[in-house]
């Protein structure tokens, strides 16, 4: 299966890869609305620190599955981190 091959990509840090195969996935329409796949493809871009892509997939999850709590809690997150503000930092 496509996300077993896709979390052992994952855990021998093949990003690159990972993201290659799990786009491959994606274009079959079978795939267009697979909330594991989608959420995934989050994981992977947010590991690789491509935040407002994760944010993009984590998105399409809840336009699917509004409830998802996964990807709400990772949206969550993600939206403060990048909002993260520190005065201090920018104005010593």
């Amino acid at each position: 299966m496509i996300l077993d091959k896709l979390e052992n990509l994952y855990k021998e840090d093949k990003f690159d890869e990972a993201i290659s195969l799990a786009l491959e996935a994606l274009k079959d329409d079978s795939n267009k609305e697979n909330i594991d796949l989608l959420l995934f493809c989050g994981k992977l871009y947010n590991r690789i620190n491509d935040k407002q892509n994760a944010i993009n997939y984590y998105t399409k999850v809840l336009k699917i599955d509004e409830d998802n709590q996964t990807a709400r809690t990772a949206l969550e997150m993600l939206k403060s981190i990048m909002d993260y503000y520190c005065k201090d930092l920018l104005n010593p």
